[in-house]
This record gives structure tokens, C-alpha cells and sequence, in this order.
């Protein structure tokens, strides 16, 4: 085993997360660490451990070769995007959830993917070159980068024995991500409430998911899978709520604020602000029982910013 090369802000900033390197413990499908052993890094118990593997190590260090190779060997005529920065993606809904993957890019007509290099002495666990089957920790790891990164793909390279490159490529998968989400939940929930949390064994990533137990866990997994899509189909129906919002205004506001069709109407009216007290500065002022002169009380009054209500009404079409 190595030491780790992350600085104390980068400890320190860990334990407040989950990352990619995390989810194969959480899932029980590491081989260096349990939940359990992670679940007391994170609440403080004892001193993270970050040492990492000689095949690791070696990884990291020929993570631009690998790259590198993989471009020449399967991207053509695309261009790599710079690494995120901060150095770190966080999941949009939840952000305790991060990861870093070693390469973002970009292809056009294929939109974007990431890249996760790995070094390794041995061919155990991966298949052959060009498709997807991976060592199941490696796998869970670049499920949680897509996740995280919203991402529809992600590359693996591997170099084997220090002359056999395989690249893999790996699909997005909803259904795989709802029981990370399950899992990684119930971890942080043990994390932040200082309960010890469940060793798992399944290999989730592994199994056929349609033999899965409907157990409350897998319930939760469905739900967190349709949660995520539900939130996504909102973020978009904002942003089309928005521009509609503001053409209807731009007609409206030629017609003095109201604008009648048949079978609806339109209006547009000014709301003033309301009045409100800056309660913290007038405490530092004090009048005992005689109680707060008016003129004192007006000077710490702000009048809140106005804001235009749009009202629509349409009477529904009869069938």
C-alpha cells in the first residue's frame, strides 16, 4: 500500500461527501474497506484512511499515458473538455453527493461523457476489449460519476500488465442509479444521525434487476429513479413557464395590462412591495417600557421591491 497524495482540506472536505471512490464500500462490493469501517471515517470514530494500492498508485501516475492512449485507440475527431473546476461535480439536487472524473469529453453528435482510467497487473473481473463488463467496484464507480455528472456514457481504460490497453464503454442506467441513491442515502442518513449503518453483500450492479426483492429499500430506489426524472421534467417546464411568461407580458404591456381573447383573458398588474421592519437594528435601540416612537419605528422601515402578477384565464374548450 501507498499513502495518499490528498492534502488535509482534501481529507477534511471528504468526510462531508460521497464520492465515486466511496459507493463500492457503501455497497459492499469493495475489497479494501466496509460500510462500517467508512461510516466511522466519516463521523470522526477514527482517521480516514487514503492509502491507496500499488496498482492504484501506478494508476494515477499513468492516468495521462492511459488517456492519452484511449484518445489515439477510440475517440476520433472529438476534443477533450478541461477538468471540472472546482475539481469536484456535485449532483444538482443532492449535494452531498460528488464526484471527479479523470476526463470530461465532448464528440460531436455524441454530446458528453467522461473517462475513467485504471491500471491493474491482473485481467480478473474484465472482459473482453470493447465492451462493457468491468469489475463490479469499477463499475459502481463510473455509475455514480454519471449520476453525479448527468452524463449518458462513460469510457473505461484499463492497462493490463503494462502492455494490454482494453477500453469499455458503459451505458446510463436509471433503474442501477435509483438503488445507488437508495443505498448512499441510508448510508448518510447513518452518517449524520451516528447509527452504525447495514453491510450489504449483494452486487447490485451485477444481478438482474427484475429478481431484485421488492424490499423497502428497492421501493425506495424506484422512487428516488422517478423523483430525479420528476425534478428534471420540472426544471424544463420552469424554464418554458419563463419565456412564455415574458412574450405574454411583452404583448400584454402594448394593451395598457390586459389583453381579452375568446374564451380567456390576460391581465397584468404592478403589486407594490410591502412594507417590512428591520427588527435586529431596531432591538440595538432601546426604550424600556415606553415603547417605540413612530418616527423611530418609520426609520427602519424598507419598502420591498414591487413585482408584476400575471393573471391567465381560459375557459376549457367544450368536446
Amino acid at each position: 500500500m501507498t499513502s495518499s497524495a490528498l492534502t488535509p482540506t482534501q481529507i477534511r472536505e471528504r468526510s462531508k461527501r460521497i464520492g465515486a471512490s466511496d459507493i463500492p464500500i457503501i455497497i459492499g462490493v469493495s475489497k479494501y474497506k466496509t460500510a462500517t469501517q467508512l461510516w466511522r471515517e466519516k463521523t470522526g470514530q477514527v482517521e480516514p484512511d487514503f492509502s491507496t494500492s500499488s496498482f492504484s498508485d501506478w494508476g494515477h501516475r499513468l492516468e495521462d499515458d492511459i488517456a492519452q492512449a484511449w484518445t489515439e485507440k477510440v475517440l476520433k475527431g472529438g476534443s477533450w473538455m478541461e477538468r471540472a473546476r472546482p475539481p469536484f461535480h456535485q449532483d444538482k439536487n443532492l449535494k452531498h453527493f460528488t464526484a471527479s472524473p479523470d476526463r470530461e469529453y465532448e464528440v460531436e453528435g455524441d454530446g458528453v461523457a467522461i473517462l475513467e482510467c485504471k491500471a491493474r497487473v491482473s485481467s480478473n473481473g474484465w472482459g473482453p476489449d470493447g465492451g462493457s463488463e468491468i469489475p463490479p467496484d469499477v463499475e459502481a464507480q463510473v455509475r455514480w460519476q454519471m449520476l453525479v455528472c448527468d452524463v449518458p456514457r462513460a469510457h473505461v481504460a484499463v492497462l493490463i500488465a503494462g502492455h494490454d490497453l482494453r477500453t469499455y464503454v458503459i451505458e446510463r442506467d436509471l433503474q442501477v442509479e435509483g438503488i445507488l441513491i437508495a443505498r448512499a442515502t441510508l448510508f448518510w442518513n447513518a452518517v449524520t444521525e451516528g447509527k452504525e449503518p447495514p453491510e450489504w453483500q449483494r452486487n447490485l450492479v451485477e444481478e438482474e434487476l427484475d429478481t431484485v426483492e421488492q424490499s423497502e429499500l428497492d421501493r425506495v430506489a424506484n422512487l428516488a429513479v422517478a423523483y430525479r426524472q420528476t425534478v428534471d421534467q420540472l426544471d424544463e417546464l420552469e424554464e418554458d413557464k419563463a419565456v412564455l411568461r415574458r412574450e405574454l407580458e411583452e404583448i400584454v404591456e402594448k394593451y395598457d395590462g390586459r389583453y381579452e381573447f375568446p374564451g380567456g383573458s390576460v391581465k397584468l398588474t404592478q403589486v407594490k412591495g410591502k412594507l417590512t421592519v428591520d427588527w435586529e437594528a431596531l432591538a440595538n435601540e432601546a426604550y424600556g417600557n415606553e415603547g417605540i416612537p413612530k418616527s423611530v419605528l418609520r426609520q427602519h422601515q424598507t419598502l420591498g421591491k414591487g413585482y408584476h402578477r400575471l393573471d391567465v384565464k381560459v375557459t376549457p374548450a367544450e368536446e
